[in-house]
């Protein structure tokens, strides 16, 4: 008794030879196209100017406490006097982030700034950057900043 083996389809044997070479364009075919960008009829919405008040995702009389990490030395200091915070906030609340037209990522900071409320960080900014985004160095924000740090 003899059993046969029967290929459900056939190739024509002059096609093998050109299998690996399909394979070859279907798969760059297939990493090319997956390579795309970002859709260009949607791009994300330009960065515009804003006052910390309104990147605060809340009321800023709120905030109870301040944080302050020195970037040179990593010394985290904590304010957390109402009347101190209230002064602090009204004096940079006007402050205007604007833009850096330069998005690339960087590192380091000079300060870091987390404004909190009930003891849960509901806000951080360095002098130049909040959100992953980059902003022009902004002298009185970093000397208030100082300041603050400097007082206590």
């Amino acid at each position: 008794m003899r059993i046969r083996f029967s290929i459900p389809f056939s190739i024509p044997f002059r096609i093998l030879p050109r299998i690996p070479t399909m394979l070859l364009l279907a798969l760059t075919i297939l990493l090319l196209s997956s390579c795309g960008s970002a859709d260009p009829a949607d791009p994300a919405p330009p960065l515009t100017a804003k006052t910390l008040q309104e990147l605060y995702p809340g009321d800023l009389t709120k905030v109870d406490a301040i944080e302050i990490r020195s970037g040179s030395t990593g010394e985290l200091k904590s304010f957390t006097d109402p009347a101190n915070v209230q002064q602090w906030i009204n004096q940079v609340r006007d402050t205007v982030f604007q833009p850096d037209p330069n998005q690339e990522d960087r590192a380091g900071f000079l300060y870091a700034v987390s404004l909190l409320e009930n003891k849960q960080v509901k806000f951080s900014f360095t002098p130049n950057s909040t959100g992953g985004h980059y902003y022009l160095y902004n002298e009185q924000l970093t000397n208030s900043i100082r300041t603050l740090f400097e007082s206590k």
